[in-house]
């Protein structure tokens, strides 16, 4: 049943370490080499960072940006601890330990994040933008992701997480079009099933994908190697011709 699980009242300020979101995107380093990426919305993951350290060229973007690097991860680590204790001894609740390690993990990845926050800025590799429009031009990037906010944060009767209409279909419509307008190659959404005990194709991306599979787009559904809070998803892979 839609909305059997958690919902909240705002989108979740916290991200992932670097090895996560390549596994949750079906990503390989290889396919990181020569390759320019957004990460929208990247939230205070440590993706940008990780993939920089390593010589890599991603670039996130999110509205909460506008702030300082100490602004930034205390929003993170308010959210990563509000959702811990919003989920120790609930009806769906996992084990203390499993809770624990998560929230740590989180927490570290904000430190990550924030280290690299200032001087990623300066350079350009962090940047102030929001969907469903962005200051970037047409096929600016080989590749966009965006991961853990389309489709989820979505009204909970619907299957995702929301308590309000906020980003309903009108929304989710202007956002895909807005990544696959500055993508050269691809778009990857993770996740496309909805939140609850019983998943399915998230009504919102069904017609998405409907929309774009009759506009002759290559749509592509791929089982993610990342199984997230106790389930599992998929990857929705978005290919643009080369005239397109």
């Amino acid at each position: 049943m839609a909305g059997d699980l958690a919902s909240f009242d705002h989108v979740l300020f916290y991200g992932r370490p670097y090895d996560t979101v390549l596994e949750m995107l079906l990503l390989r380093e290889e396919d990181l080499v020569g390759t320019r990426i957004l990460d929208c919305p990247s939230g205070p993951d440590a993706f940008v960072a990780g993939a920089n350290a390593r010589g890599f060229d991603v670039v996130g973007c999110d509205p909460l940006f506008a702030g300082s690097a100490a602004e930034i991860a205390s929003l993170a680590r308010k959210d990563i601890n509000d959702a811990y204790d919003n989920a120790v001894g609930g009806p769906n609740s996992a084990p203390i330990g499993q809770l624990k390690a998560a929230r740590d993990e989180k927490l570290q990845t904000t430190e990550l994040f924030a280290a690299d926050f200032e001087q990623g800025k300066a350079e350009g590799r962090y940047v102030e933008a929001s969907l469903p429009t962005l200051p970037f031009a047409d096929d600016s990037f080989d590749i966009v992701v965006s991961a853990n906010f389309l489709f989820a944060y979505s009204p909970a009767r619907l299957g995702g997480v929301l308590t309000s209409d906020t980003f309903d279909l009108h929304f989710h419509r202007r956002a895909v079009r807005e990544l696959m307008r500055v993508a050269r190659q691809e778009v990857r959404l993770y996740p496309v099933l909805t939140i609850e005990r019983h998943q399915h194709l998230h009504p919102y991306a069904a017609q998405i994908i409907g929309q774009l599979a009759a506009e002759g787009l290559s749509i592509n559904l791929q089982e993610s190697r990342k199984e997230m809070d106790g389930m599992l998803h998929q990857v929705l892979i978005l290919e643009k011709s080369p005239t397109a």
